[in-house]
């Protein structure tokens, strides 16, 4: 068995709630999130064959047999523990503790939004209405993962992309919990993120390509001026996580705004990018409402915000882990077949988010 151990610090605050909507470490949202990265780690291996995928899965995270698809497969214990130390500690960052002055983000529907309200819409409330109590920068955890040592060289691989690109809890996508994991104890070393990094390159695939599956499992790449360069894009260094906010949001906006300008009609509604950034595409009563059977309709956005370490500075991290819309889940649900049959074309789906892509580069750099 392989013993690792690491020191978890937050590089912006993380709503990590329990069951009562506080602020604490659990293992859970852990093992979820290695999960989730061990995924793209391990789906070259299978050629990305998606049950292949499930039953290496279930050897190494457990099962219950009644949740699978597959039904050859039986219910298993995982191999790999994980602890915190100290144990489900609560986090303490309130209302009063909440630090003032964010930048403003001006959406053009009145007033301008602070920036730390627009990423974390729900969990970062605006005015004196208070916010869920969440885990500070300050707060740390010691985690301790054991596993076998067959497992040990592709799990130490999710942990590097979560040093990349991994946070956690509410609005985690926007960059809210960004999580940096220091080894201590013999624990081997963390690379920085860079273009040339080895499991990045294995960890990449051709946006085209990409758009040919509907789950996340790569990162894509693009081929804009003539080499393919990876979809991951560095903001400029930020003094704290205050400022790295502020530059994300704007991002964020600059983003939804390209979108918004690349759209067809439907039956004299708007269909385009912006629903590929995550629906509900707005509020309640939105143009950008899709005629759909289950208003509780969901659908995440590819474009994840990390707020990434360096040295003594803060970047943030936007990343785009192609895929396309879901037949199950979202397409199905749509009530009118013009609107899913945009969504079903990939020269639709690329073109949008070149779009995207586009605005990105206007504003940051691609990874070095």
């Amino acid at each position: 068995m392989k013993r690792l151990q690491y020191t978890l610090t937050f590089n912006t605050p993380a709503f990590l709630g329990n069951a009562h909507q506080e602020g604490q470490w659990r293992t859970p949202p852990i093992k979820a999130l290695l999960r989730h990265w061990w995924r793209m780690v391990h789906a070259p291996e299978v050629k990305f064959d998606v049950n292949r995928l499930r039953e290496a899965e279930a050897l190494r995270f457990g099962s219950a047999s009644d949740q699978n698809d597959n039904k050859s497969l039986k219910s298993l214990r995982s191999p790999i523990r994980l602890r915190l130390g100290p144990a489900w500690s609560k986090g303490q960052l309130d209302q009063k503790q909440w630090p003032k002055g964010f930048a403003s983000v001006h959406t053009g529907a009145g007033r301008g939004v602070p920036s730390d309200v627009y990423l974390g819409f729900g969990a970062v409330l605006p005015g004196n209405r208070e916010n869920r109590k969440a885990l500070g920068t300050q707060d740390t955890a010691v985690l301790t993962l054991i596993c076998p040592d067959a497992y040990a060289p592709e799990i130490l691989q999710a942990l590097q992309l979560i040093q990349w690109f991994g946070a956690l809890g509410s609005r985690s996508r926007n960059g809210w919990g960004s999580i940096t994991l220091t080894p201590h104890d013999g624990t081997p070393p963390l690379e920085s993120l860079s273009r040339e990094a080895p499991l990045l390159q294995q960890i990449t695939r051709p946006l085209d390509q990409c758009l040919q599956w509907d789950w996340a499992h790569a990162i894509g790449l693009d081929a804009g001026t003539g080499e393919e360069r990876p979809l991951i894009w560095r903001t400029r260094p930020c003094k704290d996580w205050r400022q790295a906010v502020d530059t994300l949001a704007d991002t964020l906006y600059r983003v939804r705004s390209a979108a918004k300008g690349h759209k067809t009609h439907v039956r004299g509604r708007p269909v385009g990018a912006l629903h590929l950034l995550g629906y509900p595409a707005g509020t309640n009563g939105s143009p950008w409402d899709l005629p759909v059977r289950d208003r509780n309709l969901r659908l995440a956005s590819p474009l994840r915000f990390k707020v990434l370490q360096e040295g003594d500075q803060l970047r943030g991290i936007v990343v785009h882990t192609p895929s396309r819309p879901p037949e199950r889940g979202f397409l199905e649900a749509l009530r009118d077949d013009q609107i899913a049959s945009w969504f079903r074309s990939p020269e639709n789906l690329k073109k949008s988010w070149e779009i995207i892509h586009k605005a990105l580069d206007a504003h940051h750099e691609r990874i070095l």
